[in-house]
């Protein structure tokens, strides 16, 4: 968050800097309708024993780049208010570490295969739905805070394996891998802060996204249920053309 305020504070500068610019006069107008597309920095938090046997975890401060596509519509209320809503799609990747606290002694019961360490990549796609209040600082700037309701899309390469998959012996060790990408919901709620600047029918921004809601359920293990709270956070810098003006 520290850099987000870095960034507020620079921009409110650069108002001051341009003199005291009025805001012009509106009344309610039609709609301003958009296109945006987006570079993002995704970092997943999760630090989790499963089972007695695993442990799941990362590094908070790794972070992992991705884009984001999408449209949205802008409503001027006030002089210096306005809501936007936008439907996009975002596309990242992310690393979780397995460590399997056992492979000694599944080694030892027998076990074809064990791993100590696996470090799968798991794709992390989303189809959201926002809505934020916008507020004109000093036009063109504006500050803006929001939630967003995400469709969370399943990592196909890990989910969707039937009991015949793991009748395999070779693929018996992997079975925690398989759950973790299950335990997704299907459906999750954050909050967005961000900046912006309006220049002609260009628009700039830079926004700071973090879950409210959990991102995954119980993790199942052998039939049993783990609770396996996890957060994550996006920075995103964002360019969008309004198609009408």
């Amino acid at each position: 968050m520290k850099e987000f305020f870095v960034l507020l504070l620079t921009l409110i500068r650069l108002s001051n800097a341009c003199g005291q610019s009025p805001i012009n006069e509106k009344s309610i107008q039609k709609p301003e309708f958009g296109v945006f597309i987006s570079g993002n920095h995704l970092s997943m938090t999760v630090n989790q024993y499963v089972n007695d046997q695993y442990l799941i975890y990362n590094n908070s401060k790794e972070q992992y780049q991705g884009m984001e596509v999408g449209t949205f519509t802008r409503y001027q209320l006030t002089t210096r208010f306005r809501i936007k809503s936008t439907l996009s799609y975002l596309k990242n990747t992310y690393f979780i570490q397995f460590k399997n606290l056992k492979a000694e002694e599944e080694i030892a019961q027998g076990a074809s295969r064990a791993w100590i360490f696996s470090g799968p990549i798991y794709s992390f796609q989303r189809i959201s739905l926002s809505l934020s209040g916008e507020y004109l600082v000093r036009e063109p700037f504006y500050v803006q805070a929001g939630v967003l309701v995400s469709r969370q899309i399943t990592d196909k390469a890990y989910s969707n394996k039937d009991e015949s998959f793991f009748q395999n012996q070779y693929n018996q060790a992997d079975r925690i891998l398989y759950s973790y990408a299950e335990s997704f919901k299907q459906f999750n709620t954050s909050g967005q802060v961000g900046i912006g600047v309006d220049l002609r029918r260009f628009v700039l921004e830079a926004n700071y996204e973090r879950s409210i809601s959990y991102l995954n359920g119980p993790l199942n293990v052998n039939k049993v249920s783990f609770n396996e709270p996890q957060h994550f956070s996006i920075w995103k810098v964002s360019a969008g053309f309004r198609l009408n003006k």
